[in-house]
C-alpha cells in the first residue's frame, strides 16, 4: 500500500490569520524646554498609543495545554498547528531519517482544523484537545482512512464507522492527523509490517521502536502529532513507550472500550494514550475512557471526573512503591537505569520497598496461552462485524500469501486452533483472576500505591535481531493498569522505561505518582535525529 502524502506543505501560504496585536499605553516623558527667563527644566508625560505584534506561538515542546492555551490567547491556529505537524511528518518520516512511521495522512486534515477554528470563534472549545492532531495505531477503525492492522491482506480497507476510540476523540475536537504503523497483526514488540516495512528510531536508526504500537510511539516523540493512542495485549504500550521516551499508559481492562479495534485477543487487549507528559496523556484517557455497549467488559468502568485532577507535582511525597526485583532481569544497562530513576523517586518522597508475586512464572506463561489460543477466532468475530473486508479470516490471509515471513509461523500456529473448549484453556483464563488476587494481596499486604519493574529488561536491540526480555505478562495476565515512565538513557544511549503496575480502575493514582515523577525527575529525553 502506498500511503496517502501531502504534496507541498508550506505554512506561510497556507492563508493562516495575520499575526494578532495588542493595544498598550505607554508613558513616555516629553522634556519641555526651559523658557529665556528660567534655568529650571521642567519634566511632563504624555501618553501615546503604540501597537505591538504578539509573536506567534512555537508548538516545539509544549503540552496539549500549552497549544489550547495558545488558541485561546490568539497566537495559534488549530490550521497552523496541523501545518507545524505535516512540516515535521514531512521533514522526518518521509525525508531525513526516513522513520517511516505513518501510514496514511488524513487528506482532510487542514479542512478539519479551519472547520474547528471557526467553531472556537462561533462557540468557544470543546475541551482540552480541540484542534490538537492526534495519531491512531493502525488498527484502530476509521470511517475516513484504511485500517490495516500492519497486515498487506486488508489493503484498501476503510471500515464503515469510527471505532469507539475515534469517535470519542472526534467527538472532543481532536483532530485525527493520520494513522500509524504496528507490527503486522500486533505479534510483536517490534515495528514492521507488510504494508510499509520497518519503523526506524529517532534516536539511533538502526534500533528497535518497539512495538506493536510503534508507530504511534515514534510519531509522538518527534513530535509528529501531539499525543495518540496504541493498543497493549502483552507490552504494545509500554515498550513503544520506553524505547521511544514516552509516558505510555495499559488501562485497566474495562475502563476503555476495544469496539472496532481489530483484535489479538478478547481478554488482553486494551487501548491507551501515548504521550510526551503526563498532562497530555491524562486528556486523552478523559477523552477515551468510559463505557461502551458494544464492549461489554466497559459495562462496570470507573472514571473519575477528570484524571487531570490527579496531576500533582509532588506526588511522590509519602508514596509506597514496591520493586519487584526479579523483573530487572541481569545486571546490565538498563537495570541500572531503571534503578537509578527509583533512587530518584526515594529522593523525592517515596518509600521504596522489595517485594515478589507467588508463582510469576505462571503468570508469564498464562499470558500468551491466552492470547495465542483467542487470535483466529477473535479476528474472525472481528470480521465478521466488516463483510466488506477484503478478507474474513487469519486462513485467507494464510491464503494471500500477503504476510511478512515472520509472521507465517504465527499464522500457521494460530489457524491450527480449532477451540477454546480446552482444559488448558480453561486453566490460562482461571488464573488471569488468581493473577489480579495475587498482586492486589501484594499491594494491600505492603500498603503500596504500585509495583515497580523496567517496562523491558533489556536495552533496544538492533533492527532484524529478537528482542528479549519482555515484562509485560504481569499488567495483561491480571488486566490491571500500568504505566511506562521514561527512565532516561542507558549506557548504550538509548532511551529505557518503568512499568509502574497498580490496582484496578486506580489509573488516577498512576498518575499522581507519574506527575510526580516527571517534575522531580524531568526524565524525558529528545530524539536527536529529529530536532
Amino acid at each position: 500500500m502506498r500511503r496517502l502524502t501531502i504534496v507541498a506543505i508550506v505554512v506561510a501560504a497556507c492563508g493562516g490569520p495575520a499575526s494578532p496585536e495588542i493595544t498598550t499605553t505607554v508613558a513616555q516623558p516629553v522634556t519641555t524646554l526651559p523658557s529665556p527667563s528660567t534655568t529650571s527644566t521642567a519634566r511632563a508625560t504624555t501618553t501615546t498609543t503604540t501597537t505591538i505584534p504578539l509573536p506567534r506561538f512555537d508548538p516545539k515542546g509544549a503540552t496539549i495545554l500549552e497549544m489550547q492555551q495558545a488558541m485561546s490567547d490568539g497566537t495559534l491556529t488549530a490550521l497552523e498547528l496541523v501545518d507545524f505537524h505535516l512540516e515535521r511528518i514531512a521533514a522526518y518520516d518521509d525525508a531525513g531519517p526516513t522513520l517511516n512511521a505513518f501510514v496514511t495522512i488524513n487528506p482532510d486534515a487542514r479542512a478539519q482544523a479551519m472547520l474547528l477554528d471557526q467553531e472556537r470563534v462561533a462557540s468557544g472549545p470543546r475541551g482540552p484537545l480541540h484542534g490538537i492532531p492526534v495519531v491512531l495505531k493502525d488498527n484502530i477503525n476509521t470511517q475516513d482512512m484504511p485500517t490495516t492492522a500492519g497486515s498487506a491482506a486488508l489493503e484498501g480497507f476503510i471500515p464503515s464507522d469510527d471505532a469507539f476510540q475515534a469517535a470519542r476523540l472526534r467527538a472532543a475536537g481532536a483532530i485525527i492527523l493520520g494513522k500509524v504503523n504496528m507490527q503486522e497483526w500486533a505479534r510483536s514488540v517490534h515495528t514492521n509490517s507488510s504494508v510499509i516495512g520497518r519503523t526506524l528510531s529517532p534516536y539511533e536508526i538502526d534500533r528497535n521502536v518497539g512495538g506493536s504500537s510503534g508507530g504511534t510511539g515514534v510519531a509522538v516523540t518527534a513530535e509528529m502529532a501531539a499525543a495518540g493512542l496504541g493498543s497493549d495485549t502483552c507490552g504494545s504500550i509500554r515498550i513503544p513507550s520506553a524505547y521511544n521516551s514516552l509516558f505510555g499508559l495499559r488501562p485497566t481492562i474495562g475502563l476503555s472500550s476495544r469496539a472496532g479495534v481489530i483484535p489479538l485477543s478478547t481478554s488482553e487487549d486494551t487501548v491507551g494514550p501515548m504521550a510526551r507528559s503526563v498532562v497530555d496523556l491524562a486528556i486523552v484517557l478523559d477523552a477515551t475512557a468510559g463505557p461502551d455497549p458494544d464492549d461489554p467488559t466497559t459495562a462496570d468502568a470507573v472514571t473519575p471526573g477528570s484524571y487531570l485532577d490527579f496531576i500533582d507535582p509532588d506526588g511522590l511525597a509519602g508514596a509506597r512503591i514496591g520493586v519487584m526485583d526479579s523483573l530487572f532481569g541481569s545486571p546490565g544497562p538498563v537495570s541500572t537505569a531503571t534503578r537509578a530513576a527509583l533512587a530518584r523517586m526515594e529522593d523525592a518522597g517515596a518509600t521504596i520497598v522489595h517485594v515478589e508475586i507467588p508463582n510469576r512464572t505462571g503468570i508469564l506463561g498464562n499470558a500468551t496461552s491466552v492470547f495465542l489460543r483467542e487470535w483466529a477466532f477473535a479476528t474472525e468475530d472481528y470480521f465478521a462485524a466488516h463483510p466488506d473486508a477484503p478478507i474474513s479470516s487469519l486462513d485467507d490471509v494464510l491464503a494471500s500469501g500477503e504476510y511478512l515471513s515472520e509472521t507465517r509461523q504465527q499464522l500457521q500456529r494460530a489457524v491450527g486452533v480449532t477451540t477454546l473448549d480446552t482444559a488448558d484453556y480453561r486453566n490460562a483464563v482461571e488464573a488471569r483472576a488468581s493473577a489480579a488476587a495475587a498482586v492486589t494481596a501484594l499491594l494491600e499486604e505492603h500498603d503500596l500505591d504500585a509495583l515497580a519493574y523496567p517496562s523491558i529488561q533489556n536495552t533496544a536491540a538492533a533492527n532484524g535481531v529478537q528482542q528479549q526480555g519482555n515484562n509485560c505478562a504481569t499488567a495483561s495476565v491480571a488486566g490491571l493498569p500500568a504505566i511506562s515512565v521514561p527512565a532516561g538513557l542507558d549506557s548504550t544511549g538509548m532511551p529505557v522505561g518503568l512499568d509502574l503496575l497498580g490496582r484496578a480502575f486506580d489509573e488516577g493514582t498512576l498518575i499522581r505518582l507519574a506527575s510526580g515523577y516527571e517534575t522531580a525527575v524531568d526524565p524525558r529525553v529528545e530524539p536527536p535525529l529529529t530536532p
